[in-house]
């Protein structure tokens, strides 16, 4: 995950309301804390492994180069 990635969230009970897109905006990648600014929700932060765990929910939908 890079910084531009776009990132298309489906919640698991598929509810159209929880679904989300959001563009990661900062990637540390020491600790792999990154940071994500979703369309709906805003700011969050998250890590890549935690995220790489829920790969069902997390799809990244576009690299930036």
């Amino acid at each position: 995950m890079r910084v531009g990635n776009l990132i298309k969230f489906t919640h698991v009970s598929k509810k159209p309301e929880k679904d989300d897109i959001g563009v990661i905006i900062k990637v540390d990648d020491t600790t792999g804390r990154v940071d994500i600014w979703w369309a709906k929700t805003g700011n969050a932060t998250s890590k890549v492994d935690k995220m790489l765990e829920h790969s069902d929910c997390f799809e990244v939908i576009n690299a930036s180069r």
